[in-house]
């Protein structure tokens, strides 16, 4: 048995592939966020493709990757806290139906929320059945 011979064909496509021009594409159009962050500038297509139907601009990778990008985080108030509680369905039907009175009566602001802490501060422990 021999052993297969080597294919011939790999030698002109890692030529293209190694060549300056595909190696400045990939760095300007594909990896430019890592090229901007070792303080070379990224080179911005000149002749932008626009969508006929939309007549929005097609966006390179790196436009794309730029524009998701997460944006840093705005200091968060510490005078309240989001939370998740668990209420049964007919909870949630009552508080909707405080909520929607309230405004009917000129409550613009009422929500949910107000509703809650507005029951928790006439709520009164000594009052509350056990079992609750």
């Amino acid at each position: 048995m021999t052993a297969s011979p080597r294919r011939k064909g790999g030698a002109p496509v890692r030529e293209v592939l190694e060549s300056d021009d595909v190696r400045s594409i990939l760095r300007d159009g594909f990896f430019s966020t890592a090229a901007e962050a070792s303080g070379v500038r990224a080179v911005e297509p000149i002749d932008e493709a626009i969508d006929a139907d939309s007549g929005r601009k097609h966006l390179t990778t790196a436009q794309r990757a730029r524009k998701t990008a997460k944006k840093p985080a705005k200091e968060r108030p510490d005078h309240y806290k989001v939370i998740c509680i668990s209420l049964y369905n007919d909870d949630l039907a009552l508080l909707d139906r405080v909520v929607k009175e309230l405004k009917k009566r000129g409550f613009t602001k009422a929500n949910r929320s107000a509703v809650l802490r507005a029951a928790m501060q006439q709520f009164d422990p000594a009052k509350v059945a056990k079992g609750l």
